[in-house]
């Protein structure tokens, strides 16, 4: 194979040459949707999809590894690195509270919801007996009380945890109200 003929794989799909699979396929998506977008390009298809499998094949990507270094014996060229990705600026304290709150609030709804389906399951299970006369009224009465006080006592623990979470998104970030305000709603993401 020539030097013009060429293709490197890894420069085409902007992988590094020691990314494994899941960075391959990852890569291989995204440059397959850049390429929908241009729909203008038809032929780019199959030698994307040929590039892909080759580097997902360890016997041919041995082999284009074993080419590129000849390649680069031979013309001294340095390998494609992919294009650093730009840090995150830092969140302001409004924000970092925001996120902190949003993220314990849908925690605590999360647990209330599977704890309410275990107390409504409990009461159904019991309900099911007493009607098909596995139990009597005495003990239907007793798992009754039993589960509402269970059910009570797990509503209590998951409140607190809600409210210890509060605690500390105030203790780090002040109250709600000292925030400032003036850089309008961000993404809580």
């Amino acid at each position: 194979m020539t030097d013009s003929q060429f293709r490197n794989s890894y420069a085409i799909l902007g992988v590094p040459p020691d990314a494994d699979l899941f960075q391959i396929t990852a890569a291989y998506k995204r440059r397959l949707t850049q390429l929908q977008r241009k729909p203008t390009q038809p032929s780019e298809y199959p030698l994307l999809r040929d590039d892909y499998h080759q580097l997902a094949n360890p016997i041919r990507r041995a082999k284009l590894d074993q080419e590129l270094s000849e390649l680069e014996a031979r013309q001294s060229l340095p390998r494609a690195k992919p294009v650093p990705k730009k840090p995150r600026p830092p969140s302001s304290p409004a924000t970092q509270y925001r996120r902190m709150m949003a993220t314990a609030k849908a925690t605590r709804t999360r647990a209330l919801s599977v704890e309410n389906r275990r107390y409504n399951g409990a009461l159904n299970e019991t309900d099911w007996d007493y009607r098909n006369g596995r139990i009597g009224i005495t003990e239907r009465d007793a798992r009754i009380h039993l589960a509402k006080s269970d059910h009570q006592t797990r509503l209590d623990q998951i409140k607190a945890k809600f409210t210890a979470s509060e605690a500390k998104a105030t203790e780090l970030f002040g109250q709600p109200n000292d925030l400032p305000e003036s850089e309008g709603q961000e993404d809580t993401a």
